[in-house]
């Protein structure tokens, strides 16, 4: 006869503070630090390099201290590079722009730029748009990497006075460009 193999169920220790397993805890970031109580006292065996006890953890502590006070100065020696996100637009004044484009000879769409720069989501004015047109609006990156509204149809007659209402942009701050009209 063929012999039956057994099975056992495993049993998995799981943290007490953040509730994944010791294991995991690290990756955990914002709660790590009040883990690592609750694993020194139920898994030391986990995390060795942190809970070690005697001469050997305080020499590591200093040897980090100075390894530290090392890259402080090489921080300090190193000129500053500039990173991070650019604020769009800068000192230019916020606008506007409504254009439409021809996709084909009967259809448009028109493009909303720039609402973004007075304080507005594009989504939820874009979901504005749809439900006052009746049409498909949508939030669409450009190359530059911008992002501007797509409102599938011509409603560059009424979307002047409803940005002006809805979302309080003065007419000043609206650039119309009426080159991909054909009317």
């Amino acid at each position: 006869m063929a012999e039956v193999e057994e099975k056992y169920s495993q049993t998995v220790l799981y943290c007490g503070v953040c509730g994944l397993p010791p294991e995991y805890c690290e990756f955990n970031k914002d709660r790590f630090e009040s883990c690592k109580p609750w694993i020194q006292k139920n898994c030391p065996e986990v995390y060795p390099e942190i809970f070690k006890e005697g001469s050997e953890g305080e020499k590591k502590e200093g040897d980090e201290e100075k390894k530290e006070g090392e890259g402080e100065k090489k921080e300090a020696e190193a000129p500053k590079k500039s990173g991070g996100k650019k604020k769009k637009g800068g000192d230019a004044p916020a606008v506007v722009n409504v254009s439409i484009v021809s996709r084909t000879k009967r259809k448009h769409i028109t493009v909303v730029a720039g609402v973004d720069k007075f304080g507005h989501k594009l989504s939820d004015v874009s979901k504005a748009f749809a439900k006052k047109f009746s049409c498909g609006a949508s939030v669409v990156k450009t190359p530059t990497g911008e992002e501007q509204i797509d409102i599938q149809g011509d409603v560059l007659d009424d979307i002047i006075e409803f940005l002006v209402e809805k979302f309080k942009i003065s007419e000043d701050a609206i650039v119309i460009d009426e080159k991909g009209r054909s009317k």
